[in-house]
């Protein structure tokens, strides 16, 4: 039975990590084991850099939709809608006569 340098708890001979302070032991270092808190650390970078990269994806897809919704909703705007002949008012193209001026929009 060893002891770790660290703590002083007693752990395994074959044990690369003590289980009380994840201090590496003699045998995880010369093992070259490396220490689960680097491992870990590295898999939060990457997972980081890949959150990244797919918001920025998902940003550049939101700012697409947008500008085609906008685009959208300006034809269908345009559709529907009639400028009275007298007056420039725009009025819905359901409009017999001009909300502004009374002036008649169809014939």
């Amino acid at each position: 039975m060893a002891y770790c340098m660290k703590c002083g708890k007693k752990i395994d001979d074959d044990a690369f990590f003590c289980p009380a302070c994840g201090a590496r032991t003699r045998a995880g270092a010369a093992a070259g084991a490396g220490s689960p808190f680097d491992e870990v650390r590295e898999a939060i970078a990457k997972a980081g850099k890949e959150m990244e990269k797919a918001l920025a994806k998902a940003a550049k897809e939101m700012e697409d939709a947008i500008k085609s919704i906008h685009e959208n909703a300006k034809e269908a705007l345009k559709e529907k809608t009639t400028t009275c002949p007298s007056c420039k008012e725009v009025n819905p193209s359901s409009a017999s006569y001009c909300s502004k001026c009374g002036a008649k929009l169809t014939d």
